[in-house]
C-alpha cells in the first residue's frame, strides 16, 4: 500500500523527469561551450493574460525567451480518411463555426473552431458537448 501510494503521489514528479529527458538531444550541433563549462535549465512559464509560453534557456550569458502562442482548437472527430473529414467539415460550416481540418501525424482532425483563450475554448467545448459528447480540446 505505502509503494501504491508513493508512486501516485510522485507522479508528477516522474513525469517532469521525462519531460526534461525528452527535450534534451544528443546529436544537436550547438555553438555553446560544453555541458560542463555552462549549465542551461529550461522553464516554461505560461502566462494567463497573453495565453502565450515562454520557453527561457538560462545560462552563463544572457538569452532572450522564446515565445510560442498556445492555440485551442474544438475537436469533433479525427479521421483517415479525406473524404470523411471533408464531411464532417462540410457539415460543421453550414451550422455557422468556424470549422477547419488540421492535418498533424497523419491524421486528419476537424475542428469546431480556434481560440487563443483557453476560457473562451472551454465556454464553447462545454456548449458543444451538449450535441457531440466525444468532443474534445487540442492544445497547441
Amino acid at each position: 500500500v505505502a509503494i501504491s501510494y508513493l508512486s501516485i503521489s510522485q507522479q508528477e514528479n516522474i513525469n517532469n523527469v521525462y519531460t526534461q529527458m525528452a527535450s534534451f538531444s544528443l546529436f544537436k550541433k550547438t555553438n555553446s561551450t560544453p555541458i560542463n563549462k555552462a549549465k542551461k535549465e529550461i522553464i516554461e512559464i505560461t502566462t494567463p493574460i497573453a495565453n502565450k509560453k515562454e520557453i527561457i534557456l538560462s545560462s552563463d550569458k544572457e538569452e532572450k525567451p522564446l515565445i510560442h502562442p498556445v492555440s485551442y482548437h474544438i475537436i469533433g472527430g479525427a479521421f483517415l480518411e479525406r473524404e470523411n473529414a471533408e464531411r464532417l467539415l462540410s457539415k460543421l460550416n453550414k451550422w455557422n463555426y468556424n470549422a477547419t481540418i488540421i492535418n498533424e501525424n497523419n491524421l486528419l482532425r476537424v475542428s469546431y473552431e480556434t481560440f487563443n483563450n483557453k476560457e473562451e475554448a472551454i465556454t464553447c467545448l462545454r456548449k458543444i458537448k451538449q450535441d457531440n459528447p466525444k468532443a474534445w480540446l487540442l492544445t497547441r
